[in-house]
């Protein structure tokens, strides 16, 4: 018997590691900085370098710390901080220019020494990140690697701030739970680019992730869906678990405190999204009576969708609730912004109950809109009295028959996702920030290539992404806060597929969020992010390759050796598929017993052993056509 080789046939991916010696004239920073003005020569970090500060903040004190540990983390340079040392190498001062705004600064670097200026410890936190951005890609990756022996950097005059003080990024964790190891990830990538809030989607329709004291049945019921959609992003298929979903797969307070403490040592600000008065079907499966119809069906949803089942508005348990609801959440997440959803709320139910009729009545509304509106502001005023701001999308002031005077009086700050909200946003003289679905949704394809997993609505490639016009391209004000990237993940079941959907197109919104609109340039952004590459490589990070610029990392394929038999393996991970193999069914086979399994058909089984009699049907080798073609029989 031949050979026996136990693989699957694929694409294998080939991440390569550039290392060496760094040529000072070459760098990449992404984002662009504001203002940037080449010099000549290099400097190079030489081993027990000192950084020193003078007349720090204490927060700024630490800033120079975390960089220190960060060089030695991944350096041998044994890097240390002397406080008031005119012969440091790198010498930090507090300014107090208005120019440089919250989060900018300055940075000079000389042959002789790295001068940075700025008057927050934001500013100093991205000074220190453009200066890692600068040395080998291992510094900022956090990975030591022998072969880099030189830590030279270009000389250059940086003046930088960011062009919006909103650069977000939306990940939702309530149609799959996503796990605390890859939210710290993408909080780092957040990071590395210069973006500063972490919109946390954590309920809906589908599940409820997050950790209510008062109300104990969200976690013990509407965290657990009947049955869940799978996509294998590794092996490009999908499937139905056909089991329930989500037992303990939520995120206690502690957990979430840790996330909040994490994303704040990157200058990053945690602020979560409660869905209410809508996508609540989850939670209603654990409290049928805050439904309109509490004796009706109220079953989590596992596929996308809009539900009709929305909150009962005009009971006062329900407005408890929600209200109870936001207060524990104010507890956990110390930041202004608290997002109460608002979008996708069919009012059908509310024009059949009774007690909302009576509401409308009541007040005279025609609209049942209204009483979403009535809703929004209930919960807007509950936050204020909390330190809070309430998030809402755009239909809070778009959608026909909304009260854009409550929105305005209770200070909303509009989430523009479908495009219509910034107009009314800058009418009303409300915040805003644009997420265009068209251009920022990170759910929606990477390309339209038939070999990509699957994603919702249609292809975003990067080109357009990048060059976006946030808030439809009219002038920055500063009620334009900013913009965001949304990766919702009805298609998006594995942290891996997370990653892949959002970069290199997340880093197109970070640049878009920070650089001056006037100092973008496509083509060489997709140079940098190619460039990036060897950063991600360090730490494994999975990402879309369409538009790097002369791939060496392109896929390659493995070809069957001549003669040689395979067994075909599936690298599916859900329990009752994985390991099995590709077998012929032969007469008799008690494979027969199976649904649709007939004799002469491809099916999958256990793998035996290579002497079992059955051995022989899971055997295959491929034939090449001879006529040319380069297309194979599978041959048992």
């Amino acid at each position: 018997m031949n050979r026996l080789l136990r693989i699957a046939f694929a694409l294998l991916i080939v991440l390569t590691t550039f290392a060496g010696k760094i040529n000072a004239a070459d760098y990449s920073l992404t984002p662009v900085p504001m203002k940037l003005t080449e010099k000549d020569g290099s400097f190079t970090f030489q081993k027990g370098f000192k950084v020193s500060g003078s007349g720090l903040s204490d927060e700024m004190s630490a800033e120079i710390q975390k960089f220190v540990d960060a060089v030695n983390l991944a350096t041998p340079l044994s890097a240390s901080v002397a406080d008031n040392d005119a012969s440091a190498a790198v010498k930090v001062t507090m300014t107090d220019s208005k120019s440089l705004g919250t989060e900018g600064y300055s940075l000079t670097i000389t042959p002789e020494a790295v001068t940075i200026e700025a008057p927050t410890a934001a500013g100093l936190y991205y000074a220190f990140q453009t200066l890692k951005k600068l040395m080998p890609a291992n510094v900022m990756a956090g990975v030591k690697d022998e072969n880099v022996k030189d830590y030279s950097v270009a000389c250059l005059e940086i003046t930088d701030r960011p062009r919006f003080s909103h650069r977000g990024f939306e990940l939702d964790c309530a149609r799959h739970y996503h796990s605390m190891e890859e939210i710290k990830r993408m909080l780092d990538i957040m990071a590395v680019y210069k973006m500063n809030r972490f919109h946390w989607h954590l309920t809906d329709d589908q599940g409820w992730r997050v950790e209510i004291e008062k109300y104990p049945r969200l976690l013990e019921v509407s965290s657990i869906a009947p049955n869940a959609y799978w996509y294998d992003f590794e092996n490009k298929y999908e499937y139905m678990l056909n089991r329930p979903y989500g037992e303990g797969l939520y995120y206690t307070k502690a957990q979430m405190r840790e996330i909040v403490a994490y994303a704040k040592e990157r200058h990053i600000e945690v602020f979560p999204e409660i869905e209410m008065p809508g996508h609540m079907v989850a939670a209603i499966a654990a409290y049928p009576e805050f439904s309109c119809f509490p004796e009706g069906d109220h079953t989590i949803w596992y596929r996308p969708g809009v539900s009709q089942d929305v909150l009962n508005v005009a009971n006062p348990a329900v407005i408890e609730f929600c209200k109870d609801v936001l207060t524990e959440m104010a507890e956990v997440f110390p930041y202004e912004f608290i997002h109460i959803g608002g979008d996708e709320t069919p009012s059908t139910n509310w024009t059949k109950n009774p007690e909302c009729i009576a509401l409308m009545k009541a007040n005279g509304w025609t609209e049942p809109y209204k009483l979403q509106s009535w809703f929004t502001k209930q919960m807007a005023d509950h936050l204020a009295t909390l330190g809070k701001r309430a998030v809402c999308w755009n239909e809070v002031v778009t959608k026909q028959g909304a009260d854009v005077d409550l929105a305005k009086d209770a200070n909303i700050v509009i989430y523009d996702w479908l495009g219509s909200g910034t107009s009314v946003a800058d009418q009303l003289g409300l915040q805003a920030v644009w997420c265009h679905t068209s251009y920022y949704y990170l759910d929606y394809g990477c390309s339209n290539d038939p070999g990509e997993p699957r994603f919702m609505g249609g292809a975003v490639p990067l080109p357009n992404v990048y060059n976006a016009n946030p808030f439809g391209g009219t002038p920055d004000t500063d009620n334009h806060l900013g913009v965001q990237g949304n990766l919702w993940t009805e298609y998006v079941a594995e942290d891996a597929h997370v990653e892949y959907m959002a970069l290199p197109r997340l880093i197109a919104i970070a640049e878009t969020g920070w650089t001056p609109a006037s100092k973008k340039n496509l083509d060489d952004f997709r140079r940098r992010i190619t460039a990036d590459t060897t950063l991600w490589n360090y730490n494994n990070y999975t990402y879309g390759r369409h538009y790097l610029v002369n791939d060496q990392q392109s896929p390659s394929k493995v070809m069957p050796a001549e003669g040689e038999y395979y067994r075909l393996v599936t690298r599916a991970t859900n329990h009752e598929r994985a390991g099995r193999c590709i077998e012929l069914v032969r007469k008799g086979s008690p494979l027969i017993s199976s649904k649709h399994a007939a004799e002469g058909r491809i099916w999958t089984n256990t793998q035996v052993a290579n002497t079992d009699a059955n051995a022989d049907w899971q055997l295959w080798k491929f034939e090449l056509d001879p006529d040319g073609s380069g297309l194979y029989a599978m041959v048992c």
